[in-house]
């Protein structure tokens, strides 16, 4: 049995679209592009895939803590700067 492009295409765009929140952007920062995503919802993976992704994507690694400690900083500031605008109403 044989799979057209289209096929694949059709079934990975409804396997996308179950989910409440998929955020894809790509940001220009010179010289390069980053992407970033963000794809929140049920989890679909089943516990072998989970345990050999783990390991080949690791979550301890020094980028994914800077770049949480400076998300939580970010939060931290905004959060601050809110009260403070609150506070003076």
């Amino acid at each position: 049995m044989s799979i057209s492009d289209a096929d694949l295409f059709s079934h990975a765009h409804a396997a996308r679209a179950q989910y409440p929140v998929n955020l894809r952007i790509t940001i220009p920062f010179y010289p390069r592009f980053l992407f970033v995503t963000l794809i929140v919802g049920s989890e679909k993976r089943g516990h072998g895939r989970l345990c050999s992704e783990r390991a080949q994507y690791p979550v301890s690694t020094w980028g994914n803590v800077l770049v949480v400690t400076i998300a939580l900083g970010v939060a931290a500031i905004a959060a601050l700067f809110a009260t403070l605008v609150v506070a003076a109403l």
